[in-house]
């Protein structure tokens, strides 16, 4: 990637960031701020769907347009050069020698591109980043050093267009809201207050203010400003604007600007650069409540000192987010996974939306979501997430159905963003993994007592009815009925072969075809998996002496029943059918006590019907090797196949037979076997989703209306391929779990290829191009896997167990690894080292020390760690030596 990584933090440096255009990063802050940046300084800047301060900027406008951010410096001859790039004359010398190199840098989470105008010898750098403490801004520091012989006059003008409304008025009602528009030109800069607003909430007055501010450093405002973009332009345009060629007159001061579209323009006054001399120039871009909260951030913000510890505080912010430090035989791997580590957090600011490839999103996450990116805060920060993992499960319905759409605060559900009425067969599996992996960590087995409300929109009979609840009941239960609600009524939609049926899809949302006969092999294996997590933590439930029993509503007796032929698919359905009708007729007061043993006995003979189904109908077996079908299509037809010359394979069923228990041991080699034969491809990232598939047949889902190679339709998608890795190695599999994301990192960091920064994409294009990078659940899954499998950090019921999986080459020369990381409230570094060159399989821990203390087996209990000092870090050793056989 260029010259790499310049420290062990994670900062990054690329030479020629002019060869990657379309590459953005991203700048955001939790107090909501959002925004994307590009070697160009394009991208936007917003706060929701209906407050873009910036031209909302998909992945064709950081191609094609010419609205960014601009620095301009117009030399005493009249030339204009940008220290964006984004000058007329800049963009003709484009691909011929004369082109203009950038050089990117960036850390967490700031960005800075370093231009050189060769002729005049003057570099500009300018940094950009989102405070993370108060103020809804981005903050642009442009500093020029004249690095020739001679002194250079020019003048220096910011500018930066202001949108100022919603996204969705780019294409609806554009000029017309620009009517709407009533803009102040103040000595500090551009104020932008519209009147109204024009979106789908209605036409509604408005507050919210927008604003460019800038000051030199020496605390000098700008001597014009210009509001108008039109007279901005004039006849030229943003890449050659008449207003800074001819340096024409600016407003008046405390003058408005009313019905036209805005440009923050600061003209700065003309200054002198001796050789050696440094400029700097200090922009605010952002958005305020109000006019008055807008003043108020320019009277805090403009201030040179201020913006200056801004930065270090931002930086030490980041830092933070992800406490997770590795130290391993390759430094680029360790750096990478400072990245890693922040995606889940990024992802929690920005939803699945408002960063450039994700322009579908209109802000909120997704059901799921919500469980993977708690997976990545287990890590870090455990003990901070059990009142949001409760608030979550007030999203379930009565009927075990979901909503889909997350509001931004805990416990905040819709039922859709598009209103339509759609159930994901796999949304009831991850709350399970996800309460599972809280426990482990914490201990905290009560949390399944804790009381969560039900999520009533009129939606019953498993999303088929509308209205069929008329009246809202207070209803609420423990954490524990709600994750039983979901896996039992799983359980019960059984479809022609036994399996669940795949609804209106499942973790691929693109198999969105098939909702009456489609099947889903993957989660059937994921839900097998599942109800045996469930019945595990019953189980420990029980044996603490908490409670024998829990209260549930008398229908429950119907999904718990065995009469004979309990697990027909016909009886299956039926239960559904009485118990989906009793939820919409049966007042919740209802209730009844059941024993907990009974429960976990019922989970157990529900898991072992799935698998017995899975092993009986889904296993294809070929002269080879062999593999799981995952799906059945709307025809009722399986969607793999091992017929030779026509072999078809998906990754996703292979995934949950694995994880989900159901493959067995001497099934696991065939499985990763036939996989590097049909799917492996390392110069595309990895393992591809699937082989190709027949293009005609959309029984299934819009999937195979997609290109080949793309997006779900065999791409390397990081998510799966990363918790393929994850399965392998939580069954033993260490190198052929490695062997699965390694080429996922390393095409990531080949930036001529991947044409990305650090971090993993959502996927990997055919020519190598990383696709929607930074918002994908694959992070939250990559630092689960190197934690807990790869380094083997993990908690069993609140104790800290050491398991580690680390190959020979992860190792130093010194033959050591380490890992930094939070547990039990409690800073660790953990220290490995490897006696002899020995395969995971081949070595154990022959010896551990706690504060150069003994510890037995690799295991610190919680009450030991309550004694700990949590001011200091504390050192675990572990040496590992060869397996006594």
């Amino acid at each position: 990637m260029g010259s790499g990584f310049l420290d062990d933090m994670g900062s990054f440096r690329i030479e020629h960031g002019e060869k990657n255009r379309l590459n953005y990063f991203p700048l955001a802050a939790e107090n909501g701020v959002m925004a994307s940046i590009t070697p160009e300084l394009k991208g936007d800047l917003k706060r929701d769907q209906n407050s873009f301060v910036l031209p909302p900027a998909s992945e064709e406008d950081l191609r094609s347009g010419m609205a960014g951010r601009n620095f301009w410096c117009r030399f005493e001859n009249g030339e204009l050069w940008s220290a964006a790039g984004m000058s007329a004359a800049q963009i003709a010398e484009e691909f011929t020698p004369a082109e203009e190199k950038c050089i990117v840098e960036a850390g967490l989470l700031w960005h800075r591109t370093v231009r050189e105008n060769r002729t005049r010898q003057l570099r500009a750098a300018v940094t950009s980043w989102v405070p993370s403490a108060n103020g809804t801004v981005e903050i642009m520091q442009v500093i020029l050093e004249n690095c020739g012989e001679e002194t250079l006059r020019l003048t220096p003008t910011a500018a930066i267009p202001l949108y100022g409304r919603s996204a969705d008025n780019l294409r609806d009602h554009r000029h017309v809201t620009s009517l709407l528009n009533r803009a102040e030109s103040r000595k500090e800069g551009v104020i932008l207050t519209p009147t109204y607003s024009f979106d789908e909430r209605g036409h509604t007055p408005n507050q919210r203010s927008y604003f460019v501010f800038g000051i030199t450093e020496d605390g000098k405002s700008a001597e014009a400003v210009c509001a108008d973009l039109d007279r901005y332009t004039g006849e030229g345009s943003l890449i050659m604007p008449e207003w800074v060629a001819k340096e024409l007159p600016g407003d008046s001061l405390g003058g408005e600007t009313a019905g036209k579209e805005t440009i923050g323009a600061l003209r700065f006054p003309e200054t002198e650069l001796r050789p050696g001399e440094k400029r700097e120039y200090d922009i605010l871009v952002g958005t305020a409540e109000d006019k008055a909260a807008a003043e108020q951030i320019a009277a805090v913000w403009l201030s040179l000192y201020r913006i200056r510890i801004s930065l270090e505080e931002t930086k030490l912010w980041w830092d933070q987010v992800n406490p997770i430090r590795t130290h391993t035989g390759d430094s680029d791997f360790d750096n990478i996974l400072r990245w890693i580590g922040i995606q889940p957090t990024l992802r929690r600011i920005y939803g699945c939306s408002f960063l450039p490839h994700h322009d579908y999103g209109k802000g909120g996450r997704g059901w799921r979501d919500l469980w993977q990116d708690s997976l990545g805060l287990l890590l870090s920060e455990p003990e901070t997430v059990a009142d949001d993992l409760v608030a979550y499960f007030g999203g379930v319905r009565l009927d075990g159905t979901n909503a889909t759409i997350i509001g931004n605060r805990p416990g905040e559900f819709k039922a859709d963003r598009n209103g339509i009425q759609r159930v994901w067969m796999d949304h009831g599996y991850w709350p399970v993994l996800t309460i599972w992996q809280y426990i482990q960590q914490t201990g905290d087995i009560e949390i399944l007592l804790r009381v969560a409300p039900f999520f009533q929109d009129g939606l019953g009979m498993r999303g088929t009815q509308r209205d069929a609840i008329q009246a809202k009941r207070s209803c609420t239960g423990t954490v524990a009925e709600h994750m039983l609600l979901e896996q039992l009524t799983a359980f019960c939609e059984a479809g022609e072969h036994g399996l669940l049926r795949l609804r209106d899809a499942d973790w691929n949302d693109a198999l969105d075809m098939a909702p009456q006969r489609g099947e889903s092999g993957a989660f059937t294996s994921a839900y097998a998996g599942s109800m045996e997590l469930l019945a595990k933590m019953l189980e420990t439930l029980r044996q603490t002496g908490k409670c024998s029993s829990i209260d549930l509503p008398k229908r429950f007796a119907i999904l718990l029943g065995e009469e004979d032929n309990w697990a027909s698919i016909a009886s299956r359905r039926e239960k559904l059918n009485r118990f989906c009708t009793q939820c919409i007729q049966i007042p919740d007061d209802d209730r009844i006590q059941i024993p907990l043993d009974k429960i976990v006995r019922h989970l157990d003979l529900c898991a072992d019907t799935l698998k017995a189904i899975i092993r009986e109908k889904a296993w294809i077996q070929t002269e080879q090797d062999g593999w799981f079908n995952s799906y059945y299509d709307n025809y009722g037809t399986p969607l793999e196949c091992g017929t030779p010359g026509q072999e078809r394979m998906m990754l996703t069923g292979q995934v949950f037979t694995i994880l989900g228990g159901v493959a067995t041991k001497s099934e696991i080699p065939q499985i990763y076997h036939a996989a590097r034969r049909l799917l492996y491809a390392r110069q595309a990232g990895g393992f591809r989703l699937n082989t190709r598939l027949n293009p005609e047949d959309f029984q299934i889902g819009r999937m195979l209306a997609f290109a080949y190679g793309h997006k779900e339709n065999g791409a390397v998608f990081s998510h799966m391929s990363v918790m393929f890795a994850y399965a392998l190695y939580s069954r033993g599999y260490a190198r052929e779990g490695f062997s699965a994301i390694e080429p996922i990192w390393r095409l990531a960091l080949d930036s001529e290829k991947s044409r990305i920064y650090p971090g993993i994409p959502e996927y990997f294009a055919p020519d190598g191009r990383g696709m929607y990078p930074y918002l994908t659940g694959s992070a939250a899954w990559m630092m689960l896997c190197v934690v807990q499998e790869m380094f083997g950090v993990r908690g069993e019921n609140g104790a800290l167990c050491l398991r580690p999986q680390l190959l020979p080459e992860q190792f130093d020369v010194r033959n050591r690894t380490s890992i930094i990381l939070k547990f039990g409230g409690k800073a660790f570094k953990i220290v490995y080292t490897l006696l002899e060159r020995l395969e995971p399989s081949e070595y154990t821990i022959v010896k551990a020390e706690l504060d150069n203390m003994p510890i037995a087996d690799g295991r610190i209990l919680p009450s030991e760690m309550g004694a700990l000092d949590k001011e200091k870090i504390h050192i675990v050793e572990a040496w590992l030596g060869r397996k006594v056989q």
